[in-house]
């Protein structure tokens, strides 16, 4: 299932068409004749160019052609996904390479190499982890995302290593999709949830942002939101366990 482009996609993608282009620009019409110009004409390049390509990608759901078997009940990542995530943060990490021994070039009124510097470490170490965990998920077996038993749910929560959570279907309340900074998720609440709490920022703030700390990320499988949740309702069907 395909994207719908909105007017926010849109507007994405024409600012990455301009300033890739204005760096192309710059680089073939001598924008680049100093050192320092040449390198920030490259690093928007690399942003705008790469990350725009990186994005449509992931928008598109490339590689989603495949369908939910009912009969395994298994959800699997996707390598695809996996791939223009390594690729995405293989961006960023080159950028905030370029911002730590560079800095010195990205002297303006609205940064100095202080703060390029600040954003060079912040870029490294977060895209760093998602380049290092799409590495993992690229040279590893496919990963089960979520799986479907006669009496359980499976639901994938490792980021660097392989770690499925088990809950038992007559633990489920309800499941709902949220959205986290336009990103949406499928919420699993249960009646005991302080059994699934587990230690780390991210898991205790999706908690307080979803009031479940069992949150499923549908865009590392082939799947949108709307089919993964369609898919968990059919096969566990709440009601019936009630």
């Amino acid at each position: 299932m395909k994207s719908k482009i909105n007017k926010k996609d849109i507007l994405i993608y024409i600012i990455f068409l301009l300033f890739t282009s204005m760096s192309i620009y710059s680089l073939v019409n001598g924008g680049g004749d100093s050192e320092r110009k040449f390198i920030i004409n490259l690093g928007t390049l690399i942003f705008f160019g790469g990350g725009g390509i990186v994005y449509f990608f992931l928008k598109n759901n490339f590689g989603s052609e495949k369908l939910i078997d009912d009969k395994t009940k298994i959800i699997y990542e996707s390598k695809q996904k996996a791939f223009f995530y390594f690729l995405g943060g293989l961006v960023f990490v080159i950028m905030g390479i370029i911002m730590i021994i560079y800095n010195s070039y990205f002297d303006s009124r609205r940064m100095n190499p202080q703060i390029a510097f600040f954003i060079g470490i912040v870029s490294i170490s977060f895209f760093g982890l998602i380049f290092l965990a799409s590495f993992i998920r690229l040279v590893s077996p496919a990963r089960k995302l979520i799986e479907i038993t006669q009496s359980t749910l499976e639901i994938q929560t490792g980021l660097l290593k392989n770690e499925m959570i088990i809950i038992p279907k007559d633990e489920i309340e309800f499941i709902n999709e949220n959205k986290i900074f336009s990103n949406s998720f499928i919420s699993i609440y249960v009646n005991q949830p302080e059994k699934y709490i587990k230690k780390g920022f991210l898991k205790n703030m999706n908690y307080k942002l979803t009031g479940t700390p069992i949150n499923i990320n549908p865009n590392i499988s082939n799947f949108s939101s709307d089919e993964v949740l369609k898919f968990l309702n059919k096969n566990i069907n709440i009601e019936n366990l009630k």
